[in-house]
């Protein structure tokens, strides 16, 4: 399978080591902000790293999203996630969509943005 993972915080981590042990064959990018951590979260969970300004349609489409089979949106901005998961889900067809709030009021936000699970 194919994973875009954005964001490089505990969560993100907690996620690409979760694909790393259940998907030996997974295809994984992972997209931060910065370069720097982007290529250190990227080397330590054997995937291919990309930098940029998240919300930049571009910076998705290096990632290869039109192909993507499963997105996760795990930044630390709810409001971010949100906007990630409805491009991924409306804009780009991607399959599968998870979305990372940090407040649990934005939950049903999530899910009508277009995430298909939602953790809080």
């Amino acid at each position: 399978m194919r994973y875009i993972v954005v964001g490089g915080g505990h969560i993100s981590q907690f996620i690409l080591r979760t694909i790393n042990s259940s998907d030996k064959k997974a295809i994984v990018t992972v997209i931060e902000r910065s370069q720097e951590r982007a290529t250190v979260i990227a080397k330590q969970f054997n995937a291919e790293p990309l930098w940029g300004d998240l919300e930049d349609p571009k910076t998705l489409e290096k990632a290869n999203i039109s192909i993507c089979d499963l997105f996760i949106a795990s930044t630390e901005i709810d409001a971010l996630n949100i906007r990630l998961c409805e491009a991924a889900k409306r804009v780009y067809g991607v399959p599968f969509v998870i979305g990372v709030i940090n407040n649990p009021l934005n939950s049903e936000i999530m899910r009508k943005a277009g995430a298909d699970i939602v953790l809080d």
